[in-house]
């Protein structure tokens, strides 16, 4: 017997019978009768055909009946419509996650385009997806080499769908659930493991809806000047040169758009949105890229003081605040690892002073020392004229960030 799939078989699993019936309900139809556990039967406005959708797997009209559906529905609503459908029923009761990218081509009658400018749209979002992914991690206006692993596990554990007809579509589907590390995890199962951060798929397609939303909605109003600058202050939305980058090259010369279809983490519904992107936006975006990249360069110093802030996510980093006023920063956020971040809570409990060496960078309203090189606890116990972690708790009103003691 032929291993060759049947043309006429449905392009998905169909244990579950009540798919045949999904895919009716995705194109219009509404069932209005039938024989339960045997079949139901469906109509739809202006078709006089009736679609009889079988529910019972083991009888033996099962396939027959499905061929007939399939043919009857390609026959009133074309092949096109009924492969989107197929890949809705499919996403209905999956894990993944879909974003479409639609662009126009010069042959976008045919939903073609040219091989090199495929090949730059690819790449276009395969690197928004990936800044999209290290902004989750902590926002930066540049990131350069940074946070590439999270990047690259990311878009590694991502899936590409197929085009569409019509301008140039691109469909990218992302795992909700499955977890995108930070850094390589540890074989082993043990306590270890768990000091790996690692964020759900879910979580960082949802920082890109967030931060091509903002951009687009920044694009659609005021004057490009106006617009540059307001895309500098998104940095702690998730904009950054990188994603601003990937998107003018996107946009091109051409009217484009970014649809997110995604299921409603509280109720379970199916929410779409489209994102336009209006032809010739890309000069503002590459201006305001330019903008973020020229943010100055990190730079390696010590900060000594103590420890006015402690704020540990469980999802996300370890981070500490030091106070240093006879320090040229003042104030500076510091991301720890665990065995560091225990040092650092006891020595706040203890008023004790902490001396951090690394590289410091801005992003957003704070500076920040991201991997520190040394850090050290100076049991000597803080200065009178240094504030505690308890006399500052009184500022914690007017911070942002949750899980925080209190604010720059």
């Amino acid at each position: 017997m032929s291993d060759v799939p049947r043309q006429d078989a449905l392009p998905f699993s169909t244990d579950v019978p009540t798919e045949v019936e999904q895919l009716l309900g995705l194109l219009g139809w509404v069932k209005h009768g039938g024989v339960d556990g045997a079949f139901s039967a469906w109509r739809r406005e202006g078709v006089e055909a009736e679609a009889l959708a079988p529910q019972d797997r083991e009888a033996g009209d099962w396939e027959f009946m499905t061929s007939d559906i399939l043919q009857l529905l390609r026959r009133v609503h074309g092949g096109s419509a009924v492969e989107r459908a197929v890949v809705g029923v499919r996403l209905g009761q999956s894990d993944l996650e879909e974003t479409r990218w639609h662009r126009g081509s010069d042959a976008s009658n045919a939903g073609i385009i040219s091989w090199p400018e495929g090949e730059v749209f690819h790449a276009s979002i395969r690197n928004q997806l990936m800044a999209a992914a290290k902004a989750h991690r902590d926002p930066r206006p540049y990131f350069g080499s940074a946070r590439n692993y999270v990047a690259q596990d990311f878009i590694s554990k991502s899936y590409l769908g197929q085009s569409d007809v019509g301008s140039y579509v691109l469909t990218a589907l992302t795992p909700r659930s499955r977890l995108i590390y930070a850094a390589t995890p540890p074989e082993s199962s043990s306590s270890a493991s768990k000091l790996t951060p690692a964020y759900a798929g879910g979580e960082i397609i949802r920082t890109f809806d967030r931060a091509v939303a903002i951009v687009g909605e920044i694009l659609g109003e005021g004057r490009a000047s106006d617009q540059v600058q307001a895309l500098f202050h998104a940095v702690g939305e998730g904009v950054s040169f990188e994603l601003l980058t990937a998107l003018a090259t996107f946009v091109g010369a051409e009217d484009a758009s970014i649809e997110i279809r995604r299921r409603d983490l509280q109720t379970g519904d199916r929410v779409e949105r489209e994102i336009v992107f209006p032809a010739g936006s890309g000069i503002t975006l590459n201006e305001a890229a330019e903008g973020l990249a020229r943010v100055p360069e990190s730079t390696s110093t010590t900060v000594q003081g103590i420890v006015t802030l402690i704020e540990h996510d469980p999802q996300k980093d370890r981070i500490v605040r030091v106070f240093d006023p006879k320090g040229p920063w003042h104030r500076v956020r510091v991301v720890l690892d665990a065995a560091q971040y225990e040092r650092a809570l006891r020595a706040a409990l203890s008023d004790d002073l902490v001396r951090v060496t690394g590289s410091v960078v801005r992003s957003g309203r704070y500076n920040w020392i991201y991997e520190p090189e040394h850090f050290d606890v100076l049991e000597v116990g803080a200065t009178d004229d240094l504030p505690t972690l308890f006399e500052t708790m009184a500022e914690s009103m007017d911070d942002p960030r949750p899980n925080s003691l209190t604010t720059e």
